[in-house]
């Protein structure tokens, strides 16, 4: 009985590799995307620049103590986070910015004037 049960132990650690060596991002590149998105999807503050990125793809934030709000996607290979409006909105914008580097507990920017902004979460 001893030796039946030793068997069936290898037979699941022989295979159970075999079902978990390939990873999810050999698999499916779109969680390179989720990855970059929910790393972002944060609250994220610097001197002038106030970010909260909601899960849902929504923000609001600062910039420059100015109130801004809409929409945040990440393009261009996930190295470029986008600020859009809906085109309902008197005053339609489109920002982007280009990521430099991005972690749990930091988020470098880039703007098209080369100005950067190091962002940390805000609790």
């Amino acid at each position: 009985m001893k030796y039946v049960s030793c068997r069936v132990y290898l037979v699941i650690i022989l295979i159970f590799p075999v079902l978990i060596l390939p990873s999810a991002h050999s698999i499916c590149p779109t969680y390179y995307y989720l990855d970059t998105f929910l790393l972002l999807a944060h609250k994220w503050k610097s001197d002038n620049l106030i970010l909260d990125l909601k899960i849902n793809g929504q923000f609001e934030g600062r910039i420059n103590d100015e109130p801004i709000q809409g929409f945040w996607d990440v393009v261009d290979d996930q190295n470029v986070l986008q600020l859009s409006n809906d085109p309902i909105d008197e005053f339609v914008f489109k920002i982007e910015y280009s990521i430099s580097a991005i972690g749990y507990n930091s988020l470098e920017l880039i703007d098209y004037e080369g100005e950067e902004f190091s962002l940390r979460p805000i609790n």
